[in-house]
């Protein structure tokens, strides 16, 4: 397998990981002999289609193999770095303050999380913070703007513009509810 492509899953698992919060079987590092049958197991995932969707299937199936591929996700810097910054959860902290805690230089830092996740970790941040905002939104109901503020944006002209920049389109467009949007327009 392409190093992009485990790397591209080592993210996705530190994801799934946070998602299920549950000790037990985040830590199940139980399965097939580890690392020999991968390979092939990510092959049959790649033939399947979208290898990322894939992935999340089998991450709710929670078979055998798939928990041999995590636990071997789980040992890849990739994985080690984006469960740190999700943890951490803290967009507004300085590089070098994270770095520190890492037990990194501020420049290795951003060289380690550069070529591990391909962007760089405020740019992945903000990303992460913003579907974590979409996704509560759509997830509770409540106002844009009720959510936008619980997440840390400054205002809901904040919200709206970043929305936009991510997106490339306003939250009227994508909501589709003037009165969910409230005056983030």
């Amino acid at each position: 397998m392409v190093k992009e492509e485990m790397n591209s899953l080592a993210e996705l698992q530190a994801f799934v990981d946070l998602a299920l919060e549950n000790p037990a079987r985040r830590h199940d590092n139980k399965g097939n002999s580890p690392d020999a049958n991968l390979p092939q197991y990510v092959e049959r995932m790649e033939r399947s289609g979208c290898l990322r969707s894939t992935f999340l299937r089998e991450a709710v199936r929670n078979s055998t193999e798939y928990r041999a591929l995590a636990a071997s996700l789980r040992r890849a810097e990739t994985y080690g770095i984006v469960s740190f910054l999700l943890k951490e959860n803290s967009e507004h902290e300085s590089i070098s303050g994270l770095s520190s805690r890492y037990g990194v230089s501020p420049s290795h830092f951003r060289r380690l999380f550069r070529k591990s996740v391909g962007i760089a970790p405020k740019s992945a941040m903000r990303a992460w913070r913003m579907a974590s905002v979409v996704l509560a939104i759509v997830d509770s109901r409540r106002p844009i703007t009720e959510v936008a503020i619980e997440y840390g944006y400054a205002s809901p002209s904040h919200f709206s513009k970043e929305f936009r920049d991510a997106v490339g389109r306003s939250l009227t467009d994508v909501f589709g509810m003037k009165d969910r949007a409230g005056s983030q327009e």
